[in-house]
């Protein structure tokens, strides 16, 4: 017998209340994509529950839950509640936002699938090593963006985060009508990872088989 499907919040959550005028601008066939307005102190103070709590609640909305798939933009205020924005270079050259990023895929392992920028993407995964300074920058002549340089150590730990991000992005997407498969494929190229989808969705199936579930954990 097929197991039910689990959510990260249930239908009777307060927060797809609280996130329903959200969902019902998501559902307007013009929106294709979700713009996140973020003020400096909410990265200063790594508060990051808004977009997990909107991921978590599009787990219930298929058509949603496609337009924000690599389809979140967050983009920096300058000031708090002003119209100026940070451009991309300033805040992909502030090491707070390199934190920021990442605390969003440690409390939310497979949240780095929602960003749409690379770089937001490349933060979830490994911004606590570019935080800490801890790796080796190259410019190198004929291309646009430095270098990263890892250790082996790092190595294992990035592709550790990418493989669980993975699988259970697998247990998220299951029972919601969207197919895993082109999203996670699509990470695994992008970060040249050391593993393929049969692998992810290999050790999926077995956590399945041992009843493993999720749910987003809430601060009483």
């Amino acid at each position: 017998m097929a197991k039910p499907k689990q959510f990260l919040v249930e239908k009777d959550d307060p927060l797809l209340e609280h996130y329903a005028y959200l969902i019902e601008a998501m559902l307007d066939p013009s929106r294709h994509t979700l713009v996140l307005a973020t003020d400096p102190d909410v990265v200063e103070r790594l508060e990051i529950e808004t977009i997990i709590e909107i991921i978590a609640v599009a787990e219930h909305y298929p058509v949603v839950l496609n337009k924000i798939l690599f389809g979140i933009d967050v983009q920096f205020r300058q000031f708090n509640n002003g119209d100026l924005y940070l451009s991309e270079m300033e805040w992909k050259s502030g090491k707070v936002y390199y934190r920021w990023f990442w605390q969003i895929c440690h409390s939310l392992p497979f949240a780095f699938f929602f960003m749409m920028d690379y770089e937001a993407r490349f933060y979830c995964i490994a911004g606590d090593f570019l935080y800490e300074g801890d790796v080796e920058i190259q410019e190198e002549e004929g291309r646009s963006k430095p270098t990263v340089g890892f250790t082996e150590a790092q190595s294992e730990v990035i592709l550790y985060r990418v493989f669980f991000g993975c699988v259970y992005f697998m247990h998220y997407c299951f029972g919601t009508k969207i197919d895993p498969q082109p999203a996670v494929e699509a990470i695994i190229a992008e970060f040249n990872m050391e593993f393929s989808f049969e692998q992810v969705r290999k050790e999926y199936r077995k956590q399945r088989a041992q009843g493993m579930i999720f749910r987003l954990g809430k601060d009483e």
